[in-house]
């Protein structure tokens, strides 16, 4: 009998130990990670910001003169106090084809806070547009001639409206050396005052599709140079105002090279 009470005494204590072994494996085994959250395709990050330091493109930076309609461009997000010290940068670049694409920021400064508008043509292509799609995003930004002379207009958004660059103005360095001292004016169009955001009714939440291109029924389109339904970018110099668009103000003496390097 004792035999047999220490051989099931020794079983118990086996199998306990056995048991208590698997448990405390189980209890230190590692959790599963949780799966990581699907990043979105990035929303429009240009903006009208506000703050103590200023956008710093690395391009070109002049004085900027603006227009009387400078209160209604700004007006979409705060009013004006008392601004000053206005700005344009430019940094392009030609990503080919003659196309220019990067970004364009107008800033000033009121209630001795930095603001600024950034508006940008990316380097991507159309992919939900009604007829463009395949084309790339700085399609119409480009140099031609007109009335004799070189000249430059291009499209730009944030997501409160869009704005044209215009160069109109320049002095030849000769023997081949390009352009210097660019001059111009910037227009801008602001985006009506409704909801959804711009980014939102336009690209779903996933693209970033950009204004200037046919996007279908919705109301953040900045279209101009218009030849019946296409934008022929040199059948005209400056955006009219029948398409929306008003100036914001004039710019001189620009670098070329900082502002559009090859």
């Amino acid at each position: 009998m004792k035999w047999r009470f220490r051989y099931f005494y020794s079983l118990t204590v086996s199998l306990a130990l056995v048991i208590g072994v698997g448990c405390a494996k189980k209890a230190s085994d590692p959790e599963i990670p949780a799966a990581s959250p699907v990043t979105p395709d990035p929303a429009v990050t240009d903006d009208r910001g506000t703050g103590s330091t200023p956008i710093q493109l690395g391009g070109a930076t002049v004085d900027f003169v603006p227009s009387a309609n400078f209160y209604q461009y700004a007006s979409v997000n705060h009013p004006l106090n008392a601004p000053k010290d206005y700005k344009l940068q430019v940094k392009l670049s030609d990503i080919g084809g003659g196309k220019y694409a990067g970004s364009v920021v107008v800033s000033y400064i009121d209630n001795n806070l930095y603001n600024w508008g950034h508006f940008q043509s990316g380097q991507g292509t159309v992919k939900i547009s009604t007829r463009d799609t395949g084309k790339n995003e700085a399609e119409f930004n480009r140099w031609f001639k007109w009335q004799g002379k070189s000249v430059f207009h291009g499209f730009f958004q944030d997501k409160w409206g869009s704005i044209v660059l215009v160069v109109d103005s320049s002095l030849s360095l000769g023997d081949g050396a390009g352009l210097s001292n660019l001059g111009g004016k910037v227009y801008f169009k602001n985006f009506p005052n409704v909801m959804p955001t711009q980014e939102q009714y336009v690209m779903g939440g996933t693209y970033n599709e950009k204004c200037w291109f046919r996007l279908g029924l919705n109301p953040y389109k900045c279209r101009t140079f218009l030849v019946g339904p296409d934008i022929v970018t040199t059948s005209a110099l400056y955006p009219v105002a029948e398409d929306g668009y008003q100036v914001l103000g004039t710019f001189s003496g620009m670098n070329s090279t900082q502002g559009f390097s090859q």
